[in-house]
Order: C-alpha cells, then structure tokens, then sequence
C-alpha cells in the first residue's frame, strides 16, 4: 500500500547533491558546488515519460532550481577569481538543465569575453539568440548593455570589466 521503496543503503544523486550543497548554493564552499555540479548528467528526469512519474514533477522543479543557482554561483564565484574557462565550464552545466535563463548566459559570454575567446563569445551569443528567438522573449536590459558591451569593446566606458553581475 506504500508504493516501492529503497533500501536506505541505495543513496541516489539528489542525496549526494544535497550532502554537498546544504544550505544553497551561497553557503556551500566552492569545492561543495564543484562536487555537487559533477553528478549532474542532464535534465533531471529527462526521457522518463510524464504522466509515469507526474508525482515527481514539484522534485524535478526543485533540482532544476537548484542545479541553476549552483551553476550561477560557482560560474560567478571563477569570473570573480579570473578563471574564464572555469567559469564557461560551470555555467554550461546550467543552461544544459535551463537554456532559457539570461543570468548564466550573461556570465558565459563575459567569461568567454575576459578570456579573449571570440568564437566561444560569438557561439555563446548565437545559442542565447536562438532560445530567446525560439521562446519569443525579450531580452533583458542588462544582457542587451552586455551584447553592446561586448561587440563595441573600443568604446569608453563600456568594457564588459565594469558591467555588474546581477541575477
């Protein structure tokens, strides 16, 4: 009458994942968030049919969620130290689980940016464009002084160095 249960020594990734971040994303060290970023493959639930595992809907949106803000802080957490690479990394784990979330794309084109690498910018640009074109959204003022920014790097004032990481 219970349904199917795990042993309690079977420990699944949301456990781990958990373990790792605690409190959110903003408390965990930077080791806790590699460690817990690392045991993400995907989408969480992704390939299991809906109406199977509907009762796990408010679960998967609560992974995403935070797969997203540990993605966020870590991936601003090496822009802040300088590690661009680092930083492209982290947040591409993010837009795997949520491509449409213009915080993390802001942070990947500034990494790409500030690591001189024009064609991941271009890419990066390319596949924000894309998802913001195929949803039908606007993008946001900040990720548009972003763009400007980054296509008019010559101009005074408006290095991407000065444009604020913002959620």
């Amino acid at each position: 009458g219970e349904g199917y249960r795990l042993s309690a020594d079977v420990r699944t990734d949301w456990e781990l994942w958990c373990e790792q971040v605690g409190d959110g994303a903003l408390t965990a060290s930077t080791v806790q968030l590699e460690a817990a970023l690392s045991l993400v493959r995907g989408r969480p639930f992704d390939g299991v049919h809906p109406r199977r595992y509907s009762w796990a809907e408010p679960l998967r949106q609560q992974m995403i969620t935070q797969i997203v803000d540990v993605s966020y802080e870590l991936g601003r957490r090496r822009v802040m130290e300088g590690r661009w690479q680092a930083a492209e990394a982290a947040v591409v784990v993010g837009l795997m689980v949520e491509p449409a979330w213009e915080p993390l794309w802001r942070l990947r084109i500034m990494a790409a940016h500030e690591g001189r690498n024009p064609a991941a910018v271009r890419e990066a640009v390319a596949r924000l464009l894309a998802v913001t074109d195929a949803l039908e959204m606007d993008l946001d003022p900040s990720t548009l002084a972003l763009l400007d920014a980054v296509r008019s790097p010559n101009r005074v004032g408006t290095g991407v160095q000065g444009t604020e990481i913002t959620r």
